[in-house]
């Protein structure tokens, strides 16, 4: 099933809740070349507009 924007649905809450958002690997598993890049790309990601901006589209 392809997601539409029927499918989603933002609800504010109060108090507004914020969180971070960690990975958890195995020691050194970042330096494996793909798991490095998809690190990498994935700040880049949230650098330009973070989880929940998004989310208010």
């Amino acid at each position: 099933k392809k997601l539409t924007d029927d499918d989603i649905w933002v609800t504010e809450l109060e108090p507004k809740v914020k969180f971070d958002l960690n990975f958890v690997y195995r020691n050194k598993k970042n330096e494996i070349p793909r798991i490095e890049r998809f690190l990498e790309k994935f700040d880049e990601f949230l650098a330009e507009k973070d989880y929940l901006t998004r989310l208010g589209k």
